[in-house]
């Protein structure tokens, strides 16, 4: 089984998605939601068709990656914004900001 993306809605009531790889893991989430399913599957295109050209750079820290704390003090690493959209959040926390940032 390939990883998989779902589209649900949140506990606010509004469209996100997540993508949950085939062990069953989440590996990614939106990191914000959406006013309609439709625009939540858009980002789930704009999200797969990003990642199939990112960069990863070469050591932890690089500019093309952004770690910051979540509402229980947890790192997690986030993909940059484009515009003002938010490409993509870690599925889990890491220990630290340095862990987070690491490709």
């Amino acid at each position: 089984m390939a990883a998989e993306f779902e589209i649900y809605k949140n506990s606010a009531g509004k469209w996100s998605w997540r993508l949950t790889a085939a062990n069953g893991r989440k590996v990614a989430t939106a990191g914000e939601s959406f006013s309609s399913e439709a625009a939540a599957r858009r980002a789930t295109r704009t999200a797969k068709d990003r990642a199939a050209v990112a960069i990863v750079p070469a050591k932890a820290g690089g500019a093309s990656r952004k770690a910051s704390p979540d509402a229980a003090k947890a790192w997690r690493s986030r993909a940059p914004k484009s515009g003002t959209t938010r490409a993509a959040a870690a599925g889990r926390s890491a220990g630290s900001k340095a862990r987070a940032r690491r490709p």
